[in-house]
């Protein structure tokens, strides 16, 4: 009797202590509560580059594309675990120096791609390159215009183009023209139907947009570039080994100056217009000079300039590429030559062009050559097919043409 009074009597102060500390528990429970519905949830990450110095913040329904072939990132191999990979997101491919953003556009998404560039040039010749390269690729360029973000230009182009599965797309790239090494560079592709929602989305995000350091960027002055050691720098890691640049420089014993000269004013200053053998010259009133040779079907000019009053050669081979584009219809072959220094000492820039044109097939070649701060631009046009023994005197001819001050 006296036990079981006892076992109650226990059971008794087990339960209120039970009891009690269920009481103590859900008040701790409860303040917790209180404590994590005070404590706002964050409504936006924050993206930050620390090659550009930039950073901004976005909204959750933003999705950061990761990809397992950046360098930079680190972790387990899964295949040598040989785990199952998850199945990736469809999109673009990133490159090492690419950031990838999935962002809403009303009922689909679109693709925000941002990205690294090494600019030191003027706007009107990124401009330039802009739309040569959307020429080539047979899209439409819509706009280009020129805004303001934090007191540095935004160089601006919209495209238009035809996917493979017959969607109009539109295309929004924009260069932020700050006096950097690397500046910001972007690309915002949505259907044509969703891209106004796709743009004011991303728009939003830039009002966000700041410099890491918090200071305000200068804008590029292509009169005065950055040095090229400041290319190699990385913030935030172990000091690099001094570097120097030297740029390369013809061997002015070596260069030899083609056999025909052509006397020429340029700004009030005589030159001498250097040419190989077998060709013949006529200089206009407006010193356009028209080049012949027997073997050459197809018309060559040539004008003459200085840097001191003129656009630079590779601005004015550009703009001449540019222009004669337009009489394409089609480009089947492009080939390149950049920089390269010639028989007789001029640094060159040269494009050729092949494909069809509105009269059937066409060929052009636009090139420059540089000495000093004289430089000349050819224009070389047919109406037709080149053979190769025509672009190989077209190729002599600007191997061997320099234009040089008369002492």
């Amino acid at each position: 009797m006296n036990k079981l009074i006892l076992t109650a009597c226990l059971g008794v102060i087990f339960s209120g202590m039970a009891v009690a500390q269920d009481t103590v528990n859900k008040d701790r429970a409860t303040k917790k509560g209180k404590a994590a519905a005070a404590a706002p949830a964050p409504t936006t990450q924050t993206f930050t580059d620390y090659d550009m110095g930039l950073a901004f913040d976005y909204p959750p329904s933003w999705i950061l594309v990761e990809d397992a072939r950046d360098p930079k990132k680190k972790g387990i191999n899964l295949d040598i675990l040989k785990k199952k990979k998850k199945k990736p997101l469809t999109g673009p491919k990133q490159t090492g120096k690419e950031t990838l953003f999935y962002i809403p556009a009303d009922s689909r998404t679109a693709n925000l791609e941002i990205f690294e560039a090494q600019y030191d040039q003027t706007p009107d010749l990124w401009e330039t390159i802009q739309t040569d390269a959307n020429k080539q690729l047979k899209r439409d360029v819509l706009k280009q215009w020129r805004e303001e973000i934090l007191g540095v230009p935004l160089l601006l182009t919209k495209i238009g183009y035809t996917d493979a599965t017959g969607t109009k797309m539109d295309v929004l790239t924009g260069l932020m023209y700050s006096r950097v090494p690397n500046k910001m560079q972007f690309r915002l592709t949505a259907p044509e139907e969703n891209y106004d929602t796709a743009e004011y989305n991303f728009r939003q995000v830039l009002q966000t947009l700041r410099t890491v350091a918090g200071d305000m960027p200068q804008p590029e002055d292509p009169n005065h570039p950055l040095d090229k050691s400041a290319y190699m720098a990385k913030p935030d890691t172990k000091p690099t080994k001094q570097m120097s640049f030297v740029a390369e420089v013809p061997d002015p014993a070596k260069a030899r100056k083609g056999e025909v000269v052509v006397p020429m004013t340029v700004s009030s200053k005589k030159v001498a217009l250097s040419l190989p053998a077998g060709w013949t010259s006529e200089v206009s009133k407006d010193n356009v000079v028209s080049l012949h040779n027997p073997a050459v079907a197809g018309t060559i000019t040539v004008n003459v300039a200085t840097t001191l009053d003129s656009d630079p050669p590779q601005s004015a081979v550009l703009k001449a590429s540019g222009q004669m584009l337009n009489d394409f219809t089609t480009v089947t072959k492009r080939n390149e030559l950049l920089r390269d220094f010639s028989t007789a000492g001029a640094s060159t820039d040269v494009i050729w062009r092949t494909g069809t044109g509105a009269k059937g097939p066409l060929t052009s070649c636009e090139a420059s050559g540089s000495t000093g701060d004289l430089y000349w631009v050819l224009r070389y046009r047919l109406e037709g097919a080149a053979s190769p023994a025509e672009v190989k005197l077209v190729d002599a001819l600007l191997d061997g043409m320099s234009a040089d001050p008369v002492p």
